[in-house]
């Protein structure tokens, strides 16, 4: 317990201008969905629970910095059962706004893949598989890539069995 400000209250003010470049690493006890989407929208890179072994914390720690976020399999799953849950009734009009290939660069997104894995799958550059997500992050009007998976599936953009 931090005896000034809760975790969520440091966030907000680290993250506070646009040109803040801390990249938070956010660290609980409970991974639970409310606190964890809370969590990315106001900013964190990573959301970690505090038993992590020492290898997936590297593991985590080198991802956020290469790749500016990270998502474990089991917090992408909890994070879409989420979103599903919260998005039951969703807007339609948003999926023919995506290219197929955009599709599937979102998919491999929620999936938890990086760019540099997306490429090698696509036989593309890093660089090129990083503008389409740019452009996609430009249509959705969003500046992180959570909350692009999070437009996604909102819009239904994608669903859950595209993640099959």
């Amino acid at each position: 317990d931090m005896p000034f400000l809760k975790g969520f209250e440091t966030v907000k003010q680290l993250n506070y201008s646009e040109e803040s470049n801390y990249k938070i690493v956010g660290l609980t006890n409970d991974m639970v969905n409310q606190d964890v989407f809370h969590a990315f929208e106001i900013g964190a890179k990573a959301v970690l629970p505090k038993d992590l072994n020492e290898k997936e914390l590297e593991k985590a720690l080198n991802s956020v910095v290469e790749e500016g976020y990270f998502l474990s399999d089991s917090l992408a799953s909890l994070l879409i059962k989420g979103l599903e849950q919260r998005y039951r009734q969703k807007p339609t009009g948003y999926k023919g706004l995506y290219s197929e290939q955009e599709r599937f660069i979102l998919i491999r997104l929620c999936q938890g893949k990086k760019a540099s894995e997306i490429a090698a799958e696509l036989n593309r550059s890093v660089r090129t598989i990083e503008n389409i997500k740019a452009g996609m992050m430009e249509k959705a009007e969003v500046q992180k890539t959570v909350s692009l998976v999070v437009h996604a599936i909102k819009h239904g953009i994608i669903e859950l069995s595209d993640l099959d």
